[in-house]
């Protein structure tokens, strides 16, 4: 039997109303290809409610092989769960994969409670790792390709795999082997709403993503008629009406994009559904009025763009190459063509100034006026994402760049806010305003039509200050923000949105 958990995000708040998250979808893919290989298979997802250790102890007895998918904010949730494991299920074979292994896989192998690390895409070498597993108890793993494993403490690295599957060929995803109503929600629109992943990678070299690390530049993606035929699935035997597609980059393939089209418009396809796409494509040649439309009628209500910054230095520095104008050119022609616009914007980067961040902040405000249905998130305070190029970067201005699993689990366990916080980011000359960015950004841009009646005249005061703050261009002694934190800490209240 073999058991794939998907570890719990650091501080994960089981309460809040956006305590909703997506389906592991690359377990679901390993899972899928498993079962149709024979094989019991069982997802656990412990961030779907508190009490998942138990969980793991019930579900994990008996099992030939444990895997893990974990990012950098997974691992103590990680670790505490490859503890019980090693109790309770000793001669596990225990993998662990995802990104952070991927990225780090000396160091993650090194630990006592790991065994085997899967690096990158791993639907072949989970099938061979499994059968091996299921074989004898300590397996030879010497001919597996794509793994780190650890023989009489040595580490020993195998060759890679040699070329991706082709994801036409991978069995459609088994739906049953997920919790599925955990996932079903209604954030966005009214309906039920799923999520659907069409492919790997993106060609672009953003130097805060690890998106190039992995993979290069490269990109791939299932057909247009694969990727109907799964939604037509939800839809039918699930009910779903709105698809997010969760690529990256969604938009980086034209002509799979327009054939997409092609088989929404010849099936009569009626579902609405969002992707990302980068504020360059919004160009003549690609995303013009005209293809806006079309996308509108093809189901397309929502459009996710990582803008980063308002600031044309920044992008430079980011290597996102766009400009700042071709984010006011996205958000205008999208706001045309009836597509509602969600930016994502970040600050306090190593070389960014108070007044950049500003800069940001009144972009921001006039994306807000061009739409009012355009949303944001952000500027959150930069996150650095182990293995990327900005993260190396970061640990040479001081940011404690973990040397073992273990100490990656102890540092973020001190952090308790997935690894972001001002004051263990030396390069942030002010920490209290980059604190208080969001919580401007979220009064400033606020849709009133969205508050409820009962918190309508706090919003209006902290709204009206956030608009003096602007319009004087003063930031100082954030005493609004200061109050707003310590009520919520002390009442318990979630984080403004």
């Amino acid at each position: 039997m073999i058991l794939l958990i998907n570890p719990p995000l650091l501080n994960r708040d089981w309460g809040h109303k956006y305590a909703e998250h997506p389906p592991p979808m690359g377990l679901l893919l390993l899972a899928s290809n498993l079962a149709a290989a024979g094989r019991q298979v069982t997802i656990l997802d412990a961030n779907l409610r508190p009490g998942h250790l138990e969980e793991v102890r019930q579900a994990v007895r008996g099992a030939d092989l444990v895997g893990f998918t974990v990012m950098t904010t997974q691992i103590p949730g990680a670790l505490k769960i490859a503890e019980l494991v090693r109790s309770e299920a000793p001669g596990a074979l225990v993998v662990w994969g995802g990104i952070h292994p991927t990225l780090f896989p000396e160091q993650t192998v090194a630990s006592p409670l790991v065994d085997v690390v899967a690096v990158g895409e791993s639907d072949r070498t989970i099938l061979e790792l499994a059968a091996a597993a299921a074989a004898n108890p300590r397996p030879n793993l010497d001919g597996i390709k794509g793994i780190v494993f650890k023989r009489g403490g040595k580490v020993i690295r195998t060759a890679p795999r040699e070329s991706p599957t082709a994801l036409d060929s991978l069995p459609e995803p088994r739906l049953d082997l997920l919790e599925f109503e955990a996932y079903v929600h209604c954030m966005l629109l009214p309906g039920r709403m799923f999520y659907v992943h069409t492919g790997f990678g993106c060609p672009h070299r953003c130097a805060f993503c690890i998106d190039w690390v992995l993979y290069r530049g490269r990109f791939r993606n299932k057909s247009a008629a694969r990727i109907h035929r799964e939604i037509d699935t939800l839809v039918r035997e699930k009910d779903i009406s709105h698809i997010w597609i969760q690529d990256e980059n969604f938009f980086a393939n034209q002509r799979l994009v327009r054939e997409f089209l092609d088989e929404y418009e010849s099936r009569g396809a009626s579902f609405t559904w969002q992707a990302n796409v980068r504020a360059d494509y919004f160009r003549l040649n690609y995303l013009n009025g005209e293809f806006l439309r079309r996308l509108r009628s093809a189901g397309c209500v929502s459009l996710w763009v990582g803008a980063e910054s308002g600031n044309d230095r920044l992008l430079k520095y980011l290597k996102k190459d766009i400009t700042v104008a071709a984010i006011e050119n996205a958000a205008r022609l999208a706001a045309a063509a009836g597509i509602d616009m969600f930016f994502a914007f970040m600050q306090a980067l190593p070389v960014e100034t108070k007044e950049e961040t500003v800069e940001t902040l009144r972009f921001m405000y006039k994306l807000s006026r061009i739409s009012r249905s355009t949303r944001f998130a952000g500027p959150q305070i930069y996150r650095p994402y182990p293995g990327s190029e900005l993260f190396e970067e970061c640990c040479k201005l001081g940011l404690v760049c973990p040397d073992s699993l273990e100490a990656w689990g102890r540092y973020l366990e001190e952090l308790q806010v997935s690894y972001v916080n001002p004051k263990h980011m030396p390069w942030i000359a002010d920490p209290g305003f980059a604190a208080a960015v969001p919580f401007w950004a979220i009064v400033l841009l606020k849709d009133l039509r969205q508050v409820p009646l009962r918190r309508l005249p706090g919003y209006l005061v902290l709204k009206a200050i956030a608009r003096l703050r602007l319009l004087f261009n003063f930031w100082s002694y954030p005493l609004e923000y200061r109050l707003y934190d310590r009520l919520r800490k002390i009442l318990k209240l979630p984080v403004l949105s």
